[in-house]
């Protein structure tokens, strides 16, 4: 739901800077970044000069040539009424190998 807001106070930000007299009287409304996690939790910004999750990850992820695009990740996708097996393989032997434990890395620098 935050991530949502965010995305309206985005757009009125823009109507703001497009209004001269709100220009002139500096209007706009303060937004962070938010990560989804599933419909009731997330992990939204609130430091200054800090790094996202998302995006520490993915570059590490690159950086070790095992980052999986979102074109990758997609032809992994199995129905739904593929068989817990069938799942359990794709996660095991495609998803697994390319996401190995890698944050720790980050701290290490």
């Amino acid at each position: 739901k935050d991530c949502r807001l965010m995305e309206f106070n985005s757009l009125i930000n823009k109507c703001l800077r497009k209004d001269a007299e709100s220009r002139r009287r500096e209007l706009h409304i303060r937004t962070y970044a938010v990560i989804p996690l599933n419909e009731e939790c997330g992990i939204i910004e609130w430091v200054n000069n800090t790094a996202g999750l998302r995006n520490i990850l993915i570059k590490l992820y690159k950086e070790k040539g095992i980052y999986m695009t979102g074109k990758e990740l997609r032809q992994c996708i199995i129905p739904k009424t593929a068989s817990l097996s069938e799942k359990l393989k794709v996660f095991k032997e495609t998803l697994l190998p390319r996401h190995p434990p890698i944050f720790h890395e980050w701290f290490l620098r």
